[in-house]
């Protein structure tokens, strides 16, 4: 397979994002919100194509621009914050964690609902209601029917998590599926319960985590237990109807560890991108089929840098798949 990147034009450029380096931050449905440039942000951006406006500027010529929505009430909008999850389910976009810029830095377990019916969009906090998710950052939070799956994180430079938590969107509800996996010592480190499940994947952050009909899929990521620190190149799954975990057995040659790397879903392909570790940064591109757990590396024509803590989404379209790649890390940021 032989992908080529291309850069698009984008008008408006009032309105694009800051364009120094941030990470991490998210891009679902091209509306990315927060990051940690410089500063970090918080007002969200939409990028629209202007054939939506105008239906005589054709969407196939690349003319696409950023906004910023009104809202109801930007008083109640999250603080400025970095590492969160930003997930769509219907018209609402749930933000979950993220490190908190303001006040005493540091993580936090707020969960905010932004509303983008009607001609402005709403804020709400949403209470923690149930056993809910501790302070944490760099998670993955996974859109599965009604309900958003929070997996892992870091809590501090030595506090990973590998625990699973499950917010319900319709009772507005938290819940844990999963029992405790692991505990902390008196220094904050990570250690397994003795009862722990033997597949569950090591406590990490910054990995990525796809789902497939109710199956999510783990990749990559760093932490490790206890004392380690390391970045992985495994691949776990989590069964959604009984709640297991699973280590999958791959076939073909796996790409190097990693973290910090988008990855999107194409039909029953896991595409991964980019990435980092604490040898190198890649521009590479992977694609895992899950219908035979083989991986393969595509051969991708662009002189694009490694990029690391960017967002990244694949969008069907006429006649192939595209994927957008928004922002992130490169060189020494």
């Amino acid at each position: 397979m032989i992908l080529d990147y291309s850069k698009l034009p984008v008008a408006q450029p009032c309105c694009i994002p800051t364009t120094e380096p941030r990470a991490p931050q998210t891009l679902l449905t091209q509306s990315p919100f927060g990051g940690r440039p410089n500063t970090f942000e918080n007002p969200p951006h939409t990028l629209k194509s202007m054939s939506e406006e105008n239906p005589e500027i054709h969407q196939d010529a690349g003319t696409l621009r950023w906004i910023i929505p009104d809202s109801k009430n930007p008083e109640a909008a999250p603080s400025k914050r970095s590492g969160h999850t930003l997930s769509m389910i219907g018209s609402n976009l749930f933000i979950f964690g993220g490190l908190n810029s303001e006040g005493k830095p540091g993580p936090t377990d707020e969960l905010f609902c932004l509303k983008t019916q009607g001609d402005a969009f709403e804020w709400s906090l949403i209470p923690a209601i149930g056993e809910s998710p501790p302070p944490r950052w760099k998670h993955s939070a996974t859109v599965w029917g009604n309900q958003l799956i929070v997996f892992g994180g870091f809590h501090s430079s030595t506090n990973r998590s590998n625990d699973t938590f499950v917010f319900d969107t319709v009772s507005l509800t938290w819940s844990r599926p999963i029992d405790s996996q692991g505990e902390f010592t008196p220094r904050g480190n990570h250690m397994p319960t003795k009862n722990a499940w033997p597949f569950t994947p090591s406590p990490r952050g910054a990995h990525s985590a796809t789902i497939m009909g109710d199956v999510i899929y783990v990749f990559g990521g760093y932490g490790g237990q206890g004392y380690g620190r390391r970045d992985f190149n495994t691949m776990f799954q989590l069964d959604l109807n009984d709640w297991t975990w699973s280590k999958t057995q791959c076939r073909g040659k796996s790409p190097e560890p990693r973290s910090s790397h988008a990855a999107c879903r194409v039909e029953s392909s896991i595409f991964v991108h980019g990435g980092w570790n604490a040898v190198q940064q890649f521009n590479d591109l992977h694609i895992f089929d899950t219908i035979t757990n083989t991986w393969t590396e595509a051969d991708v024509s662009t002189t694009a840098p490694p990029c690391w803590n960017h967002g990244a989404c694949a969008v069907e379209a006429i006649p192939n798949w595209k994927l957008f790649v928004f922002g992130g890390c490169s060189g020494k940021c």
